[in-house]
């Protein structure tokens, strides 16, 4: 038996539309707004998907979004022996860019817009996505100043493809939970969400896959952050300094890159924050926003 989708994902779902990718089906969501200022492209972290932002959005019903599930992610493909790396990631990140034909694209992400930002200070990236901007928050690029959970760590080793067999609703739901702040816990309805949306196509189960972008970001972290450093168009940060995962060790490192940046301390929140306290992330979202565009 597959698994079923509660009323919320099904709603979800129902309001996105697909993409074909390299012949693997991607999940999108586009929001028109009011046709004014540029086009913000949302892209999730792991393990979860564009779903984290569904409040955010229906919060700005003016504003134009386009956001997506990555391969082996929510409702998209999840094929079992795919090579998932950041690259082809970021190739299917340019090719829903250029098929949107926009001229702007202002970055909400966890880490993948940070190849983008190699790409564009390379001219490697494609010439018809003009960037203007980009709005970061706890994400873990200094790997050697990440406070991985204990699940990460067992997926991250030899043991990690039988966890990812043997990972079950409420073990999922405990993990997941132990990134959120302790006064704005994970909710019963949205661990039943994210669990839906996790283990559909059995992608629990290659989550040892998925977790191999940390071992990129190790490989490659000379180039990614000094993509970051040098890049000549503006930074925003946000983070939740409740994150146990990604918290104030990993907080400066960002810092200590941009310090120049735009930065906002969210003290209450922690790794999610979007799905913690929506309202209170937009309003750091939507200052962000209106600074990288001045």
């Amino acid at each position: 038996m597959g698994t079923q989708l509660t009323p919320r994902i099904q709603a979800w779902k129902d309001r996105g539309y697909r993409e074909d990718f390299r012949n693997y089906n991607i999940h999108c969501f586009y929001q028109e707004g009011n046709g004014n200022g540029p086009l913000h492209v949302i892209c999730h972290g792991y393990p979860t998907c564009s779903y984290d932002w569904v409040k955010v959005i229906d919060l700005l019903p003016t504003k134009e979004f386009l956001t997506f599930d990555f391969l082996g992610f929510g409702l998209s493909d999840k094929p079992p022996n795919h090579d998932y790396t950041l690259a082809w990631q970021a190739d299917l990140v340019e090719e829903l860019l250029i098929r949107h034909e926009k001229k702007y694209a202002k970055k909400y992400t966890k880490g993948m817009d940070v190849i983008l930002i190699a790409r564009d200070l390379e001219h490697s990236l494609n010439p018809k996505i003009k960037l203007v901007g980009s709005f970061l928050f706890n994400g873990s690029m200094f790997m050697e100043r990440a406070n991985l959970i204990l699940g990460q760590k067992v997926l991250r080793s030899f043991a990690g493809p039988w966890l990812a067999r043997f990972t079950f609703s409420s073990l999922f739901r405990w993990q997941l939970g132990s990134v959120f702040s302790r006064s704005l816990p994970l909710s019963q309805e949205e661990g039943e969400d994210q669990w839906a949306l996790m283990s559909l196509q059995n992608g629990h189960k290659i989550n040892d896959k998925l977790i191999r972008y940390t071992f990129e970001r190790v490989e490659k972290a000379e180039r990614w952050l000094g993509a970051v450093k040098n890049w000549d168009k503006p930074i925003a940060y946000a983070w939740g300094m409740q994150d146990p995962v990604c918290g104030a060790w990993q907080w400066e490192g960002w810092r200590e890159l941009r310090p120049n940046a735009d930065i906002t301390e969210m003290q209450d929140l922690g790794h999610y924050p979007q799905i913690e306290d929506p309202a209170a992330f937009t309003k750091v979202m939507q200052s962000s926003m209106e600074k990288i565009m001045q």
